[in-house]
């Protein structure tokens, strides 16, 4: 044992160095340089699907309009608001369409974007959800970025948390980005997943693997719509949004960011390969052997070496969540607290997933409870196996 603990606390720690360590920033490898007040060329449509955004929109409307390079079509689609999010988008000056009925078969946000689809022409779509802001030069970044990969591209906006609670969105933020792939060395951001609040895409493209009807059912349709692509061999590149594309994702309260992250793990757990989860898992459980071995140990040598441990972890994961976020300087003494807030999160998104078959999210029954994909079983039991072993090593 004195042997298997510090080498599964070694594996653990450089997992998340070799899972988070670069995901590439948007605008890095631009060479594009826009004349200010000229139009995106080629034209550009500028998709939002929004349901009761009211607290959000308006800043992201304003930021559409102070941008150096105008798109040339903004269309927001109205997924059945009881707030001012209609009236606060027209006050913007842009086009407002109402998603209407949802179809049978549908979910929310992925009918949106159809309907904005259909209410553009334009060759280039860009998909933003409500809660985004763009720097002034954003939206030229991200239509050249597309220009040079093609495909489909997306990016993480910048988080921006406000109260305390929001900082507990600090492990999914990161464990999101380990799962996409997209920040390995050498992957140069090449993504097995998307980011739904800012994605890219050519019209042909989007036609081309069936649209957003492809993905009609989907809850997290942007997992969904990069697997798509994949199927028929188009590439899909995730970019940072550092200081060009930023969000606040739950700013409604604690409740918000639990149905939020317990949606999203419900639908994406599944999503991420096997082999990249198990990593992950020994990355969290590595993380949380180091405090459980300093609370067990009575020796002060093994107080000291777990000690160490923590602050090691301490130190990875602030530089992690920094590049990601503007999270509080205490988020790296604090992340066992995290990870184990992340763990419960988890739980409660299998129990959603495999027993309850849906999450409530914005007044709705969403569905999650499709059928596992081949091997996804036995995925998860290597998973949950792995992390048994790593949290049974002591420092």
């Amino acid at each position: 044992m004195s042997v298997v603990a510090p080498l599964g606390w070694l594996a653990g720690w450089g997992a998340g160095w070799w899972l988070g360590w670069r995901l590439p920033a948007l605008g890095s490898a631009s060479t594009v340089v826009p004349l200010a007040g000229v139009r995106v060329k080629p034209s550009v449509a500028v998709v939002i699907p929004a349901r009761d955004e009211e607290a959000s929109i308006g800043a992201l409307l304003e930021s559409l309009a102070l941008q150096t390079t105008r798109p040339a079509e903004i269309v927001v689609v109205d997924d059945g608001s009881t707030d001012s999010t209609v009236a606060i988008a027209e006050a913007g000056g842009v086009r407002v369409v109402g998603a209407g009925e949802l179809p049978d078969g549908w979910a929310g946000k992925p009918w949106a974007c159809q309907v904005g689809v259909g209410a553009t022409a334009a060759p280039v779509l860009v998909f933003l959800d409500a809660d985004v802001t763009l720097a002034p030069g954003a939206l030229a970044e991200i239509v050249a970025e597309h220009r040079q990969r093609e495909g489909l591209v997306s990016v993480l906006p910048h988080h921006l948390p406000v109260e305390g609670y929001e900082q507990w969105s600090a492990p999914c933020n990161v464990v999101s980005v380990m799962g996409s792939g997209a920040a390995a060395p050498g992957a140069g951001g090449a993504a097995d997943v998307a980011f739904g609040p800012c994605m890219v895409t050519s019209r042909a493209e989007l036609g081309s693997v069936g649209g957003f009807g492809s993905v009609a059912s989907e809850v997290i349709e942007d997992i969904a719509l990069a697997r798509r692509y994949r199927d028929h061999g188009l590439p899909v590149h995730a970019r940072a949004g550092a200081d060009l594309v930023s969000f606040r994702m739950y700013p409604s309260g604690p409740a918000q960011l639990v149905e939020g992250w317990t949606k999203n793990m419900a639908a994406g757990a599944t999503s991420v390969p096997w082999w990249r989860s198990i990593l992950v898992a020994v990355w969290i459980t590595a993380g949380l052997a180091g405090p459980l071995a300093a609370l067990r140990r009575r020796d002060r040598r093994g107080l000291v070496v777990a000690v160490v441990a923590w602050l090691a972890f301490a130190a990875q994961f602030r530089v992690l969540t920094a590049r990601l976020g503007r999270f509080r300087w205490w988020v790296g003494p604090a992340y066992p607290a995290l990870f184990a807030g992340f763990a419960g999160l988890f739980a409660r998104s299998a129990r959603a997933r495999w027993w309850r078959r849906s999450v409530t999210w914005r007044g709705r029954q969403v569905p999650v409870g499709a059928r596992p994909s081949p091997g996804s079983g036995r995925a998860l039991r290597v998973v949950a196996r792995t992390a048994i072993l790593v949290m049974r090593a002591r420092l």
